[in-house]
């Protein structure tokens, strides 16, 4: 489908009217077919029962965040359609497919050009626009907007690896693992992380990606983005990494990069932490530039920005052995570190002040602990960041699961540096989550508190837990897993951080009083309701159980939309006693307003969900308002005893979250 407008020049100077056009001609190309399914049947098109098409415009001429200038609704058989004139300066064009032309009409897909410049300078007399529109009730492959019945993928299967969009909208794909095989879950989910092989007699590798690429959501193609380097640590021998964490900066389109350092060798995986950084910059040569360094190894720590582009470094596995708990070749680190974005390039992070009020000992001795910035409505979490559970190990040696959470602060001390000192209006502050979680994913959120304000939220999802120790016993606000290998010895028969057989009930949500770790199916919300004191309004932190997700879930995705809702994407669950394994189900969090409890959340399941059930994956949210989801792993077959065969993929998908209004930022 084919849109042509014309764009008048009217803020033109008389100089320019004089030698330039009198308008320039945009030709909108919708693309609203798309490749087959999974099931390999026919492509759907988006306009499957649309009647009517909405054409929202929005600008920032002005400078500031884009508004709605223009809406034009016509019939969705009415072909060429012309829309009104478009203003000078940046501008997108939002579509909405409705199925009627009431005002309760369904949104049944959603498109978006993203951002384009309409010059007023005479330079081009025609500009031409692709907008790909996507169905609402579920996601779909990515496709090739030149070819839409082809699909596009990746140019290896990766999972555990890392995404980041850049300034330009295209969005970064880096490294990951690739299993081929059957995979144990007793060393999959063990506490701590422990080398992946395959059972006895089984055929499995693990291989590692070293390569980049590069996805472009208006092209809909994949392309090569070179090789990290990583001189420091290999000589030169490119990285091998999985688990690492991504930060794009606007700055040269650049990013900042580290994480788990990974060998392979005779059907297994070496764990051997590390972080090191590097900075990618399409237009350098080499692309990659690996000057970014770190005093410690965080593996699977804490790296998360504030508002203002901060990052906070902090916790994570480390290469230093704790006591002679198997596997000894590492335990975990205490330090934290920074990245100023006013200082770049950046040669090194820097090691910050922390003080946190822990259970073992001063500093976030943790790893694979959720962690999150805020959206920032309210002024107070601005500059926040927030970390909550994950993994520990207290001074006898045994490894737990942690159920608190701290926040951090990027204020500035006396001497200048980065203060990371937890705290609200100057108050430390420390709470406690419903149930203790490693490997849970938080997003931002936004809830409606009484008097309708909108309140920045945290909504800490799923994970590994168990039923938290009693108060006042050595482990508060944290679990010691019966499954875990600890220096005093495991109860139910595991062995070397592994789960026990059988191992279906470790699947189950967790019964109450219980002690079996579990894939969590709960959630909790951390929020900041404002309370009248006798001197006046303040915010104070409370943590209420969230709502339950439609599945238990771990190694999922947790995506922050702009307008304040979450959306929780694939993962491992249980889908019933014996079949435990990666899910295809996507849910919408949001506020709701006309619910009972407060604060008002309601989860609702989307129909179509994802084309192939993942975990490990990587989710994005793009400038149009969409998320991508790049590869993980997919299991394959029943569960058997403890093992399952899996499939490392390379395919992507988009879903389009269904519109509760026209996005303008």
């Amino acid at each position: 489908m084919r849109l042509t407008t014309l764009a008048a020049l009217g803020a033109l100077a008389p100089a320019a009217l004089a030698c330039g056009p009198k308008s320039v001609q945009v030709s909108i190309t919708l693309v609203t077919s798309g490749c087959p399914g999974a099931d390999g049947g026919t492509p759907a098109n988006a306009l499957k029962g649309v009647s009517q098409i909405e054409f929202d415009i929005l600008s920032d001429a002005d400078g500031g965040p884009f508004e709605l200038v223009n809406q034009l609704t016509t019939s969705a058989g009415a072909g060429a359609v012309t829309l009104p004139p478009l203003p000078l300066g940046p501008d997108r064009i939002h579509i909405k497919g409705l199925s009627d032309a009431t005002a309760s009409a369904k949104v049944l897909a959603v498109g978006d050009t993203g951002v384009f410049t309409v010059p007023g300078d005479g330079s081009v007399s025609s500009l031409s626009v692709t907008a790909f529109v996507r169905r609402t009730d579920g996601s779909v492959f990515t496709n090739d907007a030149s070819n839409p019945g082809k699909c596009t993928q990746m140019t290896v299967p990766r999972a555990y690896h890392s995404q980041a969009l850049l300034a330009d909208g295209t969005v970064l794909i880096y490294g990951g693992l690739q299993y081929s095989g059957t995979i144990d879950w007793t060393q999959a989910l063990a506490i701590p992380p422990m080398p992946i092989t395959g059972p006895q007699g089984a055929s499995f590798s693990t291989n590692f990606p070293t390569s980049a690429e590069i996805y472009n959501p208006l092209t809909g193609q994949f392309s090569s983005a070179g090789r990290w380097q990583d001189a420091s640590t290999t000589g030169g021998i490119p990285s091998y990494r999985a688990f690492a964490s991504m930060l794009a900066y606007a700055k040269d389109g650049a990013v900042v990069l580290g994480g788990d350092f990974w060998l392979a060798a005779d059907s297994s995986a070496t764990v051997f932490p590390a972080w090191e950084g590097a900075i990618y910059s399409a237009s350098n040569s080499p692309q990659w530039d690996p000057v970014l360094q770190t005093d410690d190894d965080h593996d699977r720590g804490c790296l998360v920005q504030d508002t203002e582009g901060h990052a906070l470094l902090t916790g994570g596995y480390n290469s230093t052995p704790v006591n002679t708990i198997p596997p000894a070749s590492f335990g975990l680190t205490a330090k934290s570190e920074y990245l100023d974005p006013g200082a770049w390039p950046p040669s090194s992070l820097e090691a910050g002040p922390l003080t946190v009020n822990d259970s073992f000992g001063p500093g976030p001795s943790r790893a694979e602990q959720a962690c999150t910035g805020f959206d920032g409505v309210m002024g107070i979490t601005q500059t926040l960041v927030v970390e909550a559970g994950g993994t520990t190990v207290d001074p006898a040696g045994n490894w737990d699961i942690l159920g608190d959470f701290d926040f951090y602060t990027f204020g500035k001390t006396d001497a200048g540096t980065p203060d990371f000192l937890p705290y609200v209006n100057g108050s430390l502050i420390a709470g406690a989550l419903t149930y203790p979680r490693s490997r849970a994913k938080a997003v931002a959120m936004t809830v409606t508190e009484d008097g309708g304000t909108l309140q920045d939220a945290i909504l800490v999802t799923g994970g590994l837990t168990c039923t938290p120790a009693e108060a006042g016993s050595p482990c508060a606000n944290c679990c010691t897993p019966a499954y875990v290998n600890n220096a005093n010895g495991g109860t139910d028969g595991g062995a070397g951080g592994q789960l026990a057989n059988p191992p279906y009930t470790y699947f189950e949500q967790t019964p109450a009083g219980g002690s079996a770790i579990d894939v969590g199916q709960t959630t909790d919300l951390i929020h900041f309701p404002i309370v009248q004191t006798p001197n006046g309004p303040s915010n104070e932190v409370t943590v209420n159980p969230g709502p339950a997700m439609a599945y238990s879930r771990i190694d999922h995705c947790a995506v922050a939309l702009p307008d304040g809702r979450a959306v929780l994407i694939g993962g491992l669950g249980e889908k019933s006693l014996t079949d435990f394994g990666t899910l295809d189900s996507i849910e919408v969090v949001s506020d709701n307003p006309k619910g009972t409890q407060h604060p008002d959340l309601q989860v609702e399941e989307v129909p179509g969900g994802l084309q192939q059930a993942r975990a490990g994956m990587a989710c994005t949210l793009l400038p149009d308002g969409s998320i991508l989801v790049t590869g993980g792993f997919q299991t394959t077959g029943a569960l058997n005893g403890t093992t399952q065969p899996v499939t490392t993929l390379s395919s992507a998908e988009i879903f389009y979250p269904l519109p509760i209004s026209v996005t303008t930022q």
